[in-house]
């Protein structure tokens, strides 16, 4: 529905990340956790620790509902000016890309995040550049794309297979990404 508004409101293209389930789909969600406070599953708001998204597979992600905040906690107060929007599901890439194909104007831009865990091994880094590369083999928006990610890994395995591609490579204080590091403290 927020890309759905966005389309509408006439936004040239629309950031969005994306994970790996664990049936090796492709969904779009910002966080690697389902957020506690954000997402509810019937009537009621998950606890922590909650799953991560990559050991779920699309039908699980698709019993949660994260259309609604739960207003008491900090995320909801945080965010009080935002919509609830009952019933919304984590839609998958190839869902997202049905929705701009048959609403957005042609040259429609997807600057599309690849999140993975920075403290995982390079396997996990190609394992969703591999899937993204097969996604684009076969999208019709695939010219859309610009690639960004934190993680380095993943972003050069999609220019090895994609050297034209568009992409970004974004950037984290170094203390987060090697606090063991002499530099670390600078």
């Amino acid at each position: 529905e927020a890309f759905a508004r966005a389309i509408e409101l006439g936004v040239d293209g629309i950031e969005l990340d994306i994970h790996l389930s664990k049936d090796a789909k492709l969904v779009v969600h910002h966080d690697t956790t389902l957020r506690p406070d954000a997402t509810r599953l019937g009537n009621k708001f998950l606890q922590n620790p909650t799953p991560r998204i990559d050991a779920l597979s699309v039908d699980e992600l698709q019993s949660y509902d994260v259309g609604t905040l739960k207003a008491d906690s900090p995320y909801g107060r945080y965010r009080a000016m935002r919509a609830n929007m009952d019933g919304l599901k984590i839609p998958t890439l190839t869902a997202l890309e049905t929705l701009i194909a048959e609403t957005a104007p042609k040259g429609f831009r997807l600057y599309t995040e690849l999140k993975t865990d920075m403290n995982a091994g390079d396997d996990e880094a190609h394992r969703l550049a591999d899937a993204y590369l097969r996604h684009l083999d076969s999208s019709p928006l695939a010219a859309n794309h610009c690639v960004i990610s934190f993680d380095w890994r993943a972003l050069n395995h999609v220019r090895a297979g994609r050297p034209d591609i568009e992409h970004a490579y974004t950037t984290l204080l170094f203390s987060s990404t090697d606090p063991a590091h002499d530099s670390a403290e600078q």
